[in-house]
């Protein structure tokens, strides 16, 4: 509708919507003022081929998830994200045409349809400060001038197969645990010698990284599961070898007894017969001695 375009009670109908005199009105208008919406059909490029967008993002919190808008081409796109429960090795993001369709407008307001190289899109949901179309190339940080839009580290890649290669998703998770590394080495270093620093400078990222090999920080904690005492039913922490029981009035229970007495709180004495794993010796007999010679 033309920005001068005045709606009063004369322009809606019973229901309160632009009535057909209106609508004709307004379609005559924007086709004098923009041209007709008619592009021609043989401007439209059939696929050559297909690009695909894959994902070997780790999980991350909610509200956090990893978001793509290029418009007109791309309106929105969320990144899937790998679930440890389902088994997947990777997901596919998008699955792109080659070459890419986009609507334009000339300045006297001819519609056409303009070609893009489909590899140039996928590039630029993995990495849109990329340029090249080299996923490994290291980029110039003078030249970077946007933080935390490169997803080719986090794990998003592309290929011309429908199905990743062995090879291309073996240097998609080297991208990305190059990057997690590098990310938990300047956060300890950090909390040796500036921890005000730390807070500053981890994100979620370190986090999801922590999660990732497993390894617990003073700012960091892997949550696990409960495990289970198989004595008393009490939670413990896994691989424990004995604990303080408060159903038992604070006394130690024992789940392995070998180790508790290498760490000296329990004696070889201590342990019941079923639980030894011992062999008991045995007690030397008596050595036959030569019969004193009579006197």
């Amino acid at each position: 509708m033309p920005a001068d375009a005045r709606i009063d009670s004369n322009c809606l109908g019973a229901d309160g919507k632009l009535n057909a005199r209106s609508m004709r009105d307004t379609q005559t208008a924007n086709e004098r003022e923009y041209g007709p919406d008619y592009v021609d059909p043989l401007q439209f490029r059939r696929p050559e081929s297909y690009v695909y967008v894959w994902s070997v993002v780790d999980q991350r919190p909610a509200g956090s998830k990893l978001h793509r808008r290029f418009p007109p081409l791309l309106a929105h796109l969320e990144i899937p994200e790998l679930n440890p429960d389902e088994g997947a090795k990777y997901k596919l993001v998008i699955r792109l045409s080659n070459p890419m369709n986009q609507f334009c407008m000339r300045e006297n307001g001819e519609r056409y349809i303009d070609s893009h190289d489909a590899r140039r899109l996928a590039q630029d949901i993995c990495n849109p400060d990329n340029l090249t179309l080299n996923q490994d190339i290291k980029l110039d940080p003078s030249r970077i001038y946007s933080i935390g839009n490169d997803y080719g580290r986090l794990g998003v890649f592309w290929s011309l197969a429908p199905k990743p290669t062995d090879e291309e998703l073996r240097k998609a998770i080297a991208r990305k645990e190059e990057y997690y590394r590098a990310r938990l080495m300047e956060a300890r270093k950090l909390e040796m010698t500036n921890p005000k620093a730390l807070f500053e400078y981890l994100g979620i990222i370190d986090h999801v990284a922590a999660d990732y090999f497993q390894e617990e920080y003073t700012w960091h904690r892997t949550p696990q599961r409960p495990v289970f005492c198989p004595n008393c039913g009490e939670t413990i922490k896994p691989g424990a070898a004995f604990h303080s029981s408060p159903a038992l009035g604070g006394l130690l229970c024992i789940i392995d007894w070998k180790k508790a007495i290498v760490a000296g709180v329990k004696r070889h004495e201590d342990v019941p017969e079923e639980a030894r794993w011992w062999k008991p010796q045995k007690e030397p007999q008596a050595s036959r001695g030569t019969e004193p010679a009579a006197g």
